[in-house]
């Protein structure tokens, strides 16, 4: 991955992870922060996405282009598999350190169907959840770009 890519993730992961406090009204005190930074990060990505849209290498070789409406369905399609990567490793950092949390503390309980538990199997299945989801996240990542056949 080239630098560019990397810093452009890393704004989408800040850009997501500010996202979701403020929508979840996790930091109500920072609120006025997480606007300020979300905002020039989600000007960056949109910039630089269209950007890319603009200025993608042609492909060569093949005497038939390939239509605009397949060039931006893979655009859309790419960039939408990157945020739902980057989302979906916050969400399975969160989680993984909110099991480990529970499966440490033998005391600490979870709400199973509004009944608080310290059952340890259930404590760890929050836990796992958040690895495998971290994982399909980076997965996600990983995956090589989606390009239209000519």
């Amino acid at each position: 991955m080239t630098r560019k890519t990397i810093i452009i993730i890393i704004l989408a992961a800040v850009y997501a992870a500010c996202v979701l406090l403020d929508a979840w009204d996790v930091a109500p005190n920072f609120k006025k922060l997480l606007e300020w930074i979300s905002l020039p990060c989600f000007i960056f990505l949109l910039y630089s996405w269209l950007r890319w849209l603009r200025y993608r290498k042609k492909s060569s070789g093949d005497a038939r282009p390939v239509s605009s409406l397949r060039k931006i369905h893979a655009a859309a399609l790419n960039g939408l598999a990157r945020v739902f990567g980057v989302m979906a490793i916050i969400v399975g950092v969160v989680f993984t350190f909110w099991g480990l949390s529970l499966v440490l503390d033998s005391k600490a309980t979870i709400g199973v169907n509004g009944v608080p538990t310290s059952d340890p199997w259930i404590k760890a299945s929050v836990l796992v959840v958040g690895v495998v989801v971290a994982a399909l996240g980076v997965l996600m990542l990983m995956a090589r770009p989606y390009e239209p056949r000519k």
